[in-house]
């Protein structure tokens, strides 16, 4: 019971810091598209795709395999905060350095790549991040991370809006954002030096260690987040800022369902990792739980979309050039349930130390998925793009299904689908209800999340054994306390 306590903490932990990031970063699109238009959000969002890929280029590969490390030898984190700091600090500044190369070799004007080059900087105190953050993963105190950006993230989107509201541009905007990043980095310093004491003589042999072990990793998430931000690098060539920007405006309807998913399948990872040490069939159940909270998740968001996706867009943007893209938001849309599958597979290949069939799959995702994108998004633009995630994530889907079944266990699909269908079937008939009511869209979607929250609640209280004895438990546990 206390495990479980915990798990559900650090959960809660992590999606309480992806869903503040995510919302904060919904606030600010909407507000740069109503304050200052398609054409300067693009230019931010370009930036910010710039920096997205060469942050999980250089950082995102050493924090899965610090946790992964730490998590099966948690003494090692003194060595890890000192030496492993001073080598994302020498991969920061070599990746800064890339991305200021690319930019300058692309075809941008002088006003985007101004942006780029400013939002870049925002790598350096990130990667910096990942030191202290691994280190409160690995040993489970996930509250400690949402202590440190939570409060950052507020204060970032408060900071934009006023400096919107004052007059300023687009490049002050870019400015708050790597400020506010190498404050959360100070912040988390702060806490993590009072869990571990650094050991502050260079180790030599763990950072040759890790950059022997790390390859896989920084090839895997290259191509990864080459794959995840194609469409907005091939609008942004075959397109223009404006259009990047309406795509930008649609992909951020994404992001709560990957919030909320991404924070659970990263409070689980550290478990996963040290079940995976009794093999494959250790991985099979808590992995089997992982598709169908994943599915749970995304069916009824989908539906939603599908719904009242037109005019979420007209009331969040008040622009009609973002109320128009609802065909490609719902196209777009259906990508969601093919990653529901895709990424807790993922996750246990790496668990199980099998992170080279992750690698063979982005290569592959990359191959087939560069050339399916070039073609749509060429000849249809945003419709192509909007078309891509939901082609390229079933060719993932195909290979980490195989993978999985042949190397780890074979996924018992009735007992993960039943419940997500149950749960689609009961939501579509909530949402086609709805539509016959002239109400705000507001309340349609409170309405369809209560309903929605009332039904999952009701179906926990059933698999625990039903309400007599949901309430015995908790009588017990308060004469106990």
């Amino acid at each position: 019971m206390p495990g479980q306590r915990q798990l559900i903490g650090n959960s809660f932990s992590v999606i309480l810091g992806r869903l503040t990031q995510g919302v904060t970063s919904f606030v600010i699109t909407a507000a740069i598209a109503r304050s200052l238009g398609s054409q300067a959000l693009g230019q931010y969002l370009i930036g910010f795709t710039y920096y997205f890929i060469f942050m999980s280029i250089i950082a995102q590969g050493f924090r899965t395999l610090f946790i992964r490390e730490l998590s099966r030898n948690p003494s090692d984190a003194p060595i890890c905060l000192v030496s492993g700091t001073l080598l994302q600090l020498v991969a920061s500044l070599i990746g800064y350095i890339l991305l200021c190369i690319t930019v300058f070799l692309f075809p941008y004007s002088n006003e985007t790549s101004t942006v780029c080059y400013i939002i870049g900087l925002a790598i350096i105190p990130f990667s910096l991040s990942n030191i202290p953050e691994a280190i409160m993963q690995a040993q489970e105190k996930m509250h400690l991370i949402a202590i440190s950006t939570v409060p950052i993230y507020i204060l970032r989107v408060g900071s934009i809006i006023w400096a919107m509201e004052l007059g300023l541009q687009i490049n002050q905007i870019a400015l708050i954002f790597v400020l506010s990043e190498t404050l959360i980095l100070l912040i988390e310093w702060v806490l993590v030096l009072r869990l571990v004491q650094p050991n502050w003589r260079v180790n030599w042999q763990f950072i040759r260690q890790t950059t022997g072990s790390v390859r896989t990793f920084l090839a895997l998430f290259a191509i990864d987040v080459l794959n995840s931000r194609r469409q907005l690098l091939i609008l942004s060539v075959f397109g223009s800022e404006a259009l990047v920007g309406l795509f930008g405006g649609i992909l951020q309807f994404m992001m709560p369902f990957d919030i909320v998913n991404q924070g659970v399948l990263n409070a689980v990872f550290p478990r996963l990792s040290k079940a995976a040490s009794s093999g494959g069939s250790g991985l099979r159940r808590p992995v089997e739980q992982l598709l169908e909270v994943s599915l749970c998740l995304a069916v009824p968001y989908v539906i939603g979309l599908f719904f009242i996706g037109k005019e979420l867009l007209a009331l969040i943007y008040q622009n009609r050039e973002f109320a128009d893209t609802s065909i490609p938001l719902s196209l777009m849309a259906i990508s969601l349930i093919v990653i529901a599958l895709c990424s807790p597979l993922s996750q246990a290949l790496v668990a199980g130390g099998l992170e080279r069939i992750n690698l063979r799959e982005v290569i592959v995702n990359a191959l087939i998925g560069g050339i399916i994108s070039i073609v749509l998004i060429s000849r249809y633009q945003l419709i192509g793009a909007a078309l891509t995630p939901a082609i390229t994530a079933s060719i993932s889907l195909s290979q980490f299904a195989y993978s999985v079944h042949v190397r780890l266990f074979q996924v018992n699909l009735w007992a993960v689908i039943r419940r997500p269908l149950f749960i689609g079937g009961f939501m579509l008939l909530v949402f086609v209800g709805l539509q016959q009511l002239e109400q705000d869209v507001l309340l349609k979607a409170a309405m369809a999340t209560g309903l929605y929250s009332l039904l999952v609640i009701g179906m926990g209280i059933h698999l625990l054994g039903g309400p007599n004895i949901v309430l015995a438990k908790l009588l017990t546990k308060y004469q106990k306390s």
